[in-house]
């Protein structure tokens, strides 16, 4: 998404662990690592976003446990996009997702067909409107109860 950093993971053996790749059309900028840090010595709000990242990152990554039931990891997942949508001030009552369900599960760890399931019974339950890339969130008080997902929630509406 628009402002997502990457990379992060790999500073302390300066190597990266992971590799990416666009789903669609993306522009990104890089930034050598000591220049990196040499802004955020010249910039205290440079600064406090890196941090606020990282902690996000790790209160995110604490709360997503192998033994999470599977409906609870994928509202954490939604939960997760509308949070970063709504800090960027693009968050209406939707998301366009720009991977497909196998994706999805691949990220999640989970089966496609669990992902599937998932998904539909949130449908049938009236929590979201799934329209092939488009999520429309219906109940949001719902999918904020079956989420553990806790950062920024209080923001999202």
């Amino acid at each position: 998404f628009p402002g997502d950093i990457i990379g992060f993971e790999s500073l302390p053996q300066r190597k990266h662990l992971f590799s990416l790749m666009a789903l669609e059309d993306s522009e990104f900028c890089i930034i050598p690592i000591e220049d990196l840090y040499r802004q955020m010595q010249l910039s205290q709000n440079l600064l406090k976003r890196i941090m606020n990242i990282t902690s996000y990152k790790m209160q995110n990554d604490h709360q997503i446990r192998i033994t999470t039931k599977a409906s609870q990891r994928i509202a954490d997942f939604i939960m997760n996009i509308i949070f970063r949508l709504q800090e960027r001030k693009v968050y209406n009552d939707h998301i366009i997702l720009p991977m497909s369900q196998l994706d999805i599960s691949s990220f999640l760890g989970m089966a496609h067909e669990t992902v599937n399931r998932t998904l539909r019974k949130l449908t049938k339950d009236k929590i979201i409107k799934i329209e092939n890339k488009k999520i429309s969130i219906i109940d949001i008080d719902r999918l904020k109860q079956l989420s553990t997902y806790t950062i920024g929630v209080g923001q999202i509406d």
